[in-house]
């Protein structure tokens, strides 16, 4: 009974093991052939032998023994582990690129970092390279010509501006800039006040008026507000004569604040011959001491003085010609207006530019050849 026993269980004893490799290697038929096919170790095949050499004769007595049972598990065991890695090996092989890893997903070899697509990108020709090199010389050669233009006008206006300040101090004196800034700021904090009072002026004859009430009457103005702002005069007409005209002085003196006005910003500066060099804004008091040898001037007020010449009148240089009037008539009027050779000789640049530009002639070149121009068209 013991023996048939133990031969009735060497038959379940070895399915168990036979499901065991099925599990680990694949279908019962062939366990060999699923090691060879993924190309195992030939300790790993024979460990499949042993395997399908067990799993082939499950049905004798004397089934495998205690020990075989454990071979043939661990020898399963390690197959299906060494398939797995060769598996996963071979997978990782295939998946890796060859090369850089691309970055974009195309290799367009006109292809840039622009974020665009290669149709989207403008390729220059050569015509029209040639052509943005010509428009762009052209360009370069406008803009350093109006440089020097303007660099040309800046100078002539800087020693125009130098001589007519020296003009002005030799009648006025020199100007004092901190008692002129100082008056410039009364100005504009007293304008805030005629602003204001204006503004509720307008307000209170609105009301009025939509009230049907008799409108009240117009206050007095507390200062004189300046104009606004007109265009300035053109290059062409910017005077570089470098006369002083009283005129400015005179109209400046329209737009000062009253002396009855009190700045909440403190008292006015001391005059020129009691005050030294200006101090930091933090520091007190805000000025040095003065020069002890320093005496007050006793210059005439701006504007006081008779002008030294009077201020020509601008004429339109393109005027519209009258109709009857001949040839001949402009001819003797422009021989009129030449000056004599003695005057001429006399005359600076701008006065010879002058006379040539009234006469029609040309204003470009040197002293000498203005001066021989205008003596040809004197004499001839």
């Amino acid at each position: 009974s013991s023996g048939m026993a133990s031969v009735h269980r060497s038959p379940s004893m070895a399915m168990d093991v036979s499901g065991l490799a099925v599990s680990r290697c694949g279908p019962p038929a062939a366990p060999g052939l699923c090691f060879a096919a993924s190309g195992a170790a030939p300790a790993t095949a024979r460990v499949a032998r042993l395997a399908g050499a067990g799993q082939a004769t499950p049905l004798r007595s004397h089934g495998p023994s205690a020990g075989q049972q454990g071979q043939l598990q661990r020898g399963c065991l390690l197959g299906a582990v060494v398939v797995a890695a060769a598996h996963f090996q071979g997978r990782g092989r295939r998946r890796r690129p060859r090369g850089p890893a691309p970055r974009w997903a195309t290799t367009v070899e006109m292809e840039s970092k622009t974020d665009l697509a290669p149709w989207e990108i403008e390729e220059e020709t050569e015509d029209e390279r040639q052509a943005r090199y010509k428009r762009e010389a052209e360009e370069m050669k406008l803009k350093w010509d109006a440089r020097r233009l303007e660099e040309k006008q800046s100078a002539e206006r800087r020693v125009a501006w130098a001589k007519k300040e020296q003009e002005r101090a030799s009648m006025y004196g020199p100007r004092d800039p901190i008692i002129e800034a100082y008056g410039a700021r009364m100005y504009e904090e007293a304008r805030v006040i005629e602003v204001r009072r204006k503004q509720r002026e307008v307000y209170e004859r609105t009301k009025a008026f939509k009230l049907g009430k008799p409108l009240p009457p117009k206050g007095e103005s507390y200062i004189t507000l300046k104009p606004p702002p007109v265009e300035p005069s053109k290059p062409e007409e910017f005077d570089v004569s470098g006369w002083y005209y009283p005129e400015e002085d005179i109209e400046a003196q329209k737009y000062v604040a009253p002396e009855s006005y009190v700045s909440p910003t403190g008292p006015a500066p001391p005059p020129r011959h009691l005050r030294g060099a200006p101090r930091a804004a933090w520091e007190d008091p805000p000025y040095g001491p003065p020069n002890p040898n320093h005496r007050p001037g006793n210059w005439p007020k701006p504007g006081s003085l008779p002008a030294l010449r009077e201020k020509p009148v601008k004429e339109l240089k393109h005027r519209p010609k009258e109709e009857d009037e001949s040839e001949e008539d402009e001819e003797e009027q422009g021989d009129a207006n030449l000056p004599t050779a003695e005057e001429a000789r006399n005359m600076k640049v701008p006065e010879l530019k002058a006379a040539l530009a009234a006469a029609g002639l040309s204003t470009v070149g040197t002293k000498a050849k203005l001066l021989q121009t205008l003596l040809g068209a004197i004499e001839g």
